[in-house]
């Protein structure tokens, strides 16, 4: 009896792991960093990271799902709906999309305070429905010294409200291909998705680390390790990030260069494909930003020519010459085959090919845990004999 028990244990746990391989699971992660300068002004920036379907979650076996599908919107017109759906003006976002199913995007949150009253009040905005739920960050100086302390549970509100209503928004997300989802879903990051045409899905946004910089002392508080569990929540409540240092000036922006790569041969009605530019800073840092349609003046391709299209960022231009042709024309194809049959019957347009609706994954799951089942009850019953 017990050898049977373990069998039949063996099996659930075969078709378990089998069913969840087929459905993978999808992630992001969050880190935030918050800067403190010589005049107490600051800023603060959040990055979502979401893998990509085929990534490998970090330290574990198993790949991210179907992030890339389910983020219906992508690049500049991701941020442009983020923008949409945050509380507080002035805040920049931008998209940096994964260029393959193995790669993640990034996407990116940044606004700037005059003082840490500042900093709260607009925090504060940005949670929107939860901002009950802010703790006040303090800053106290003493001389020079400057120290800035801040609560790890506040990184969750400074995405979550905004999130929430991009996710529960039917224009970002129409009723779904095989059936609407009539049932409330509560995710694990404390999301709830309501209505009859909502998607049926798990996405955890994960908060993973916050850090404060004053000057050239940080410190980074980290309250996830992929690669240790993924499965893993930490309790953000009671847990603080800290660090004391001297402040130094607001870097400004000294030059700014387009990355090399960027696309400069276009036909005629195509959108823009997209850029990085490399941002140089007085104090001799670099960022890679992406280019976004603010950001451009001259990109035409209403006709063919060559264009000069300039690029603007705080005050700073760099230009990129683009080519624009006409599409190449087609010949219309023979009335017949080359064969001698004039006809002109042309095969009938095949339809296109749809993605395996959610019952057809289902029924692959059951025809798995069926497989095992046999195989197990075959490995018994020879062992009765």
């Amino acid at each position: 009896m017990k050898k049977r028990k373990y069998w039949l244990l063996g099996t659930i746990v075969m078709a378990i792991v089998m069913v969840l391989a087929f459905f993978g699971c999808s992630e992001a992660e969050v880190s935030s960093t918050l800067t403190i300068y010589s005049d107490l002004s600051g800023t603060k920036t959040v990055v979502v990271r979401v893998y990509g379907d085929e990534e490998t979650l970090g330290g574990r076996d198993y790949t991210a799902g179907n992030n890339t599908a389910f983020m219906l919107t992508q690049g500049d017109e991701l941020a442009e709906k983020l923008e949409e759906f945050c509380k507080l003006d002035g805040v920049k976002f931008s998209v940096v999309s994964g260029k393959t199913k193995k790669d993640s995007t990034y996407i990116t949150m940044t606004f700037d305070f005059e003082n840490i009253a500042d900093y709260n009040q607009k925090a504060k905005t940005i949670a929107g429905k939860y901002s009950e739920g802010w703790i006040d960050a303090t800053l106290t100086q003493s001389g020079e010294q400057v120290t800035v302390r801040e609560a790890a549970s506040n990184l969750p509100l400074l995405y979550l409200d905004m999130l929430e209503q991009y996710f529960n928004d039917f224009d970002c997300y129409p009723v779904y291909e095989y059936g609407p989802n009539t049932q409330s879903q509560i995710i694990p990051n404390g999301i709830q998705f309501q209505g009859d045409d909502m998607y049926s899905f798990t996405w955890w946004v994960v908060p993973t680390s916050a850090e404060i910089v004053v000057g050239t002392q940080h410190e980074k508080g980290t309250y996830f390790k992929p690669e240790e569990d993924y499965e893993y929540r930490a309790d953000l409540s009671g847990e603080y990030t800290e660090v004391s240092g001297v402040p130094t000036a607001r870097p400004t922006v000294s030059s700014i260069a387009l990355k090399d790569g960027a696309k400069t041969q276009y036909k005629t009605s195509e959108a823009f494909a997209g850029a990085t530019l490399v941002v140089t800073y007085s104090d001799s840092s670099t960022v890679e930003i992406p280019v976004t349609g603010s950001m451009l003046s001259g990109f035409d391709t209403s006709s063919a020519g060559t264009k000069t299209v300039t690029i603007t960022y705080e005050g700073k231009t760099a230009q990129l010459q683009i080519t624009v042709t006409e599409p190449a024309t087609q010949n219309p194809p023979p009335s017949g085959d080359q064969n001698g049959d004039q006809s002109g019957d042309t095969p009938a347009p095949t339809e296109p090919e749809e993605g395996m609706p959610i019952w057809g994954y289902i029924l692959i799951a059951l025809g798995c845990v069926l497989a095992v089942g046999a195989v197990t009850a075959v490995i018994m019953w020879r062992k009765k004999k």
